[in-house]
């Protein structure tokens, strides 16, 4: 709807006089002698369209309420645009708050999903070194089986050799005892010989001394007159 008192320039409570000035002034503007275009003539219909109804009583009532209830239906209007602005903004501050709820609830996921597969990682290599051992003493364990697959003529082969060693090492051990024996022997007839000589020795020297004693003896008077006669009579 047109509101003619903005397109006169004037207010709603302006009387018949300001309103026929102000149609003056804009006819003589928008003229088509002087403006010569197709705006200027829809203008100076719009202005003529004013006039007449400005100036009627009764049909500047009814304009009047009918642009009463125009601008309350725009006001209506616009408020309903504002609040739905509002809703839809807010809607989208709603909806942006849960994007990133879910991006932080994606990232947290992620942070999730990551210690998962490290704790995963660390119980496959767990696993794997718990097998490992495993396979390890299982072997250990089954080596002493490997005696029972040996065939029949390597253990014959076997028994021989171990008969074989043994006879060795009884001769060994009856060669040893007899040159102990033969030694101990001949160590006894050498230390019997060692004694005897020892005792012809000690009985030699025994002779010795008392030999000696009876020279060292002293010369009894009786004897060395015995003796002196001896010798005159000789």
């Amino acid at each position: 709807m047109i509101n003619y008192y903005n397109l006169l320039e004037v207010s709603n409570t302006a009387t018949n006089h300001q309103i026929k000035i102000a149609y003056r002034k804009l006819a003589q503007k928008h003229h088509p002698d002087r403006c010569q275009t197709t705006e200027a003539e829809e203008m100076m219909k719009l202005l003529n369209e004013a006039k007449d109804i400005l100036l009627n009583a009764h049909h500047r009532t009814e304009y009047d309420e009918q642009l009463k209830s125009f601008n309350n239906f725009k006001k209506r209007q616009q408020k309903e645009e504002q609040t739905r602005a509002e809703k839809e903004a807010h809607a989208k501050r709603e909806e942006q708050a849960r994007a990133e709820k879910e991006a932080h609830a994606k990232r947290e996921e992620q942070a999730r999903a990551k210690i998962n597969e490290r704790q995963k990682l660390k119980v496959f290599f767990l696993a794997l070194f718990i097998i490992g051992v495993t396979f390890f003493y299982l072997n250990i364990q089954s080596k002493p089986t490997e005696v029972e697959t040996i065939e029949p003529t390597e253990v014959e082969t076997i028994r021989d050799n171990h008969l074989a060693l043994s006879e060795k090492i009884d001769s060994k051990k009856d060669k040893i005892q007899n040159n102990s024996s033969n030694k101990i022997q001949y160590n006894q007839k050498h230390m019997d010989s060692k004694s005897h000589d020892i005792e012809k020795n000690t009985n030699s020297i025994s002779n010795k001394s008392r030999e000696i004693n009876d020279v060292k003896k002293p010369i009894k008077p009786e004897q060395q007159s015995l003796d002196l006669d001896n010798e005159s009579f000789m």
